[in-house]
């Protein structure tokens, strides 16, 4: 399940609901799970400790509070440890951090939603970072991967989480009550010709290959959408001729329905550059490989050189050997073109399925070919998917990190009046602008009348641009500006950090902390735990803050202080109950407060001495407060 955008912690939703609750077995049950959560949720917070240089860990006591993010539900989607602490497992596995994170979610259960005994996760990516490594899990059923079901957990050198962050389709519950249920009624062959068929009927004459079909599970929760967990066939289709053609699809294995298409191109050092001469020949002819010696063909040696450009950056900034990682040969075709009717072509690809890049008669420029590098990248980390609120997040890393290479390379007209415009240097001009996204009607914030709703899950296409992710990019785009070179917008004040850090900044989310399914909310949530990783300051992380609100992804949460009641659980709800109470000094509720929060001060007399370091608003209520010894 996705998270609201503008999301705040509801802290009197689960006091209202054993209020309202008329007994039975159903509220039993749910008072048991929520006991259950709440149970949990205590037991790690309490397990917080403050690491020193040693890497061992001394106490519990933190000068910032943990960042908590739990949905309607109560279910915990975010979990971020105060800076230079960690929560402490109740079990580890040494030298094995995908094998611990995954204990933590085993002991985690009812805190993550997790119902049935059929569902576990397992490590897919460990990526070492200096002291820290960072696990991305993948959630099964039944030892079946849950499409796009997934989390990320951070961990220090002594196998303590720092963050966690869980995108899982909790769906899947219910399919417990289906014991044949994975079992598949139709076969996977079966499933690749019904796709095959309306391929053909859609593109004929084009040919195509399609790789093995995998048996998985489907759940529409964690794109953002409703409806029951569907068993399906997953399989990849690609096209030499057509990349429009290369997509994932998802295929239900009972009832034979599409349930899902995810694009696999994504328009906007070893080198191999090819040239289709402006026809539709594919791959086209090889013209320049690494070291040799320049071409005629103007394109052939743009691409070249930006390529090489696009290597060194990420080399040089972040220490990654091409797109992979892993050293891949970086391959592009430049003068492509789709078909006659298109040519030449307008427009450039990064294409998954040959792992090539495909650029139009004068489109492999700087920031276009490092947007192109950009997707490739992403498809080797975070993996996020190409649709809605993911699909725009990963379009405006693309435009980040080829603007931030474009601006670095000394080549061309970077001078105020086109130093945020994507795309200047092409055959028709600029096709998008990062710090003014409304100049071409795209949202420079999700509230904007110009932001594109989301649609349905798994029903992306270019007519309808994914769910609009080449203009709500602007969000994204809009606050990489305000972080890089600072401006007042939207009532927010934001400083200029420049782009080193910021580089770092969106770099490693998107390499550690962002999963296939991230929404605004998890950007935000990944982005702020990232700057605290990077070691940023409270005044830095106040101005990433102010970023975020400004472009309304973030939006602070209302903690209450009551010095008349000590409650046994202090956490910031208004009244007392078995799920927690409000803080009974104003330190503490400075202490547990965010950037952002409103705190709220019952009426009375407070001897305390405070030090505000956070953004934060405070106000009164039932009489006023006096604070100070």
């Amino acid at each position: 399940m996705k998270h609201p955008i503008l999301k705040t912690k509801p802290p009197l939703w689960l006091a209202l609901l054993l209020a309202a609750s008329t007994g039975g077995l159903e509220s039993d049950l749910a008072a048991q799970t929520n006991a259950t959560k709440e149970a949990e949720l205590t037991r790690v917070l309490s397990s917080m400790r403050l690491y020193n240089g040693r890497g061992t860990a001394e106490s519990s006591r933190a000068d910032e509070a943990p960042r908590m993010n739990r949905d309607a539900g109560g279910i915990l989607r975010h979990l971020g440890a105060s800076p230079g602490h960690a929560f402490l497992p109740p079990r580890t596995a040494p030298g094995q951090p995908g094998e611990t994170a995954r204990y933590f979610v085993q002991d985690n259960k009812a805190l993550l939603g997790i119902v049935s005994s059929n569902i576990d996760v397992t490590a897919f990516q460990t990526r070492q970072s200096g002291a820290r490594t960072f696990v991305r899990l993948q959630q099964t059923y039944k030892t079946l991967p849950v499409y796009g079901g997934q989390m990320a957990v951070q961990l220090n050198t002594n196998l303590g989480v720092e963050f966690l962050s869980s995108d899982l389709g909790l769906e899947v519950n219910g399919a417990d009550a289906q014991p044949k249920w994975t079992t598949p009624t139709i076969t996977a062959q079966r499933a690749v010709a019904i796709v095959s068929a309306k391929v053909v009927a859609e593109s004929p004459g084009i040919p195509f290959t399609t790789t093995t079909p995998q048996l998985m599970v489907y759940a529409p929760s964690v794109f953002n959408a409703t409806g029951p967990a569907q068993l399906v066939w997953e399989f990849k289709m690609g096209s030499e001729v057509e990349p429009d053609l290369d997509a994932r699809w998802l295929v239900d294995a009972h009832s034979g329905q599409v349930a899902a298409r995810h694009a696999l191109s994504h328009s906007a050092l070893n080198r191999q550059i090819r040239d289709s001469a402006n026809t539709t020949a594919w791959p086209g002819t090889l013209i320049r490989s690494e070291g040799g010696p320049p071409s005629a063909i103007a394109d052939v040696n743009s691409a070249y050189t930006f390529l090489g450009q696009c290597y060194n950056w990420f080399q040089n900034n972040h220490a990654r050997d091409s797109y992979n990682g892993g050293g891949a040969t970086i391959n592009a075709t430049v003068r492509y073109c789709p078909d006659a009717d298109s040519c030449p072509w307008g427009n450039a690809q990064w294409n998954s399925s040959s792992g090539r890049m495909r650029f139009g008669s004068g489109f492999a420029t700087d920031d276009v070919t490092g947007h192109e590098f950009t997707h490739a990248v992403t498809e080797f980390t975070s993996g996020l998917i190409y649709e809605n609120q993911s699909g725009a997040i990963n379009e405006s890393l693309s435009d980040i990190f080829g603007e931030f290479i474009d601006l670095n390379n000394a080549n061309g007209d970077d001078s105020a009046g086109v130093r945020w415009l994507m795309g200047e240097d092409l055959p028709n001009g600029a096709i998008r602008s990062m710090d003014f996204p409304d100049d071409q009607n795209d949202p420079d914030r999700v509230g904007s009348s110009d932001y594109v709703p989301s649609v349905p899950a798994g029903t992306g296409n270019n007519g309808n641009d994914f769910g609009g992710v080449h203009s709500n990019s602007g969000v994204n785009n809009k606050l990489c500006y305000l972080l890089v070179d600072g401006d007042t917008f939207n009532g927010w004040t934001v400083n200029g950090m420049g782009i080193t850090l910021v580089a770092d900044l969106y770099y490693e989310a998107n390499a550690n902390l962002l999963t296939s399914g991230s929404g605004w909310n998890d950007l935000f949530e990944a982005l702020r735990q990232t700057a605290v990783n990077l070691g940023w300051n409270v005044d830095q992380r106040n101005n990433l803050y102010r970023a975020c609100r400004a472009v309304e992804i973030a939006s602070g949460n209302n903690l209450y202080v009551d010095g008349t009641v000590n409650c046994v659980v202090k956490n910031g709800v208004q009244n007392c109950s078995f799920f927690g109470g409000p803080f009974n000094t104003v330190v503490q509720g400075v202490s547990g407060a965010h950037p952002g929060d409103n705190l709220y001060i019952r009426g009375g007399t407070y001897g305390e001495t405070v030090t505000f370091s956070e953004i934060t608003t405070v106000r009164s209520y039932s009489g006023s407060a006096v604070i100070g010894d």
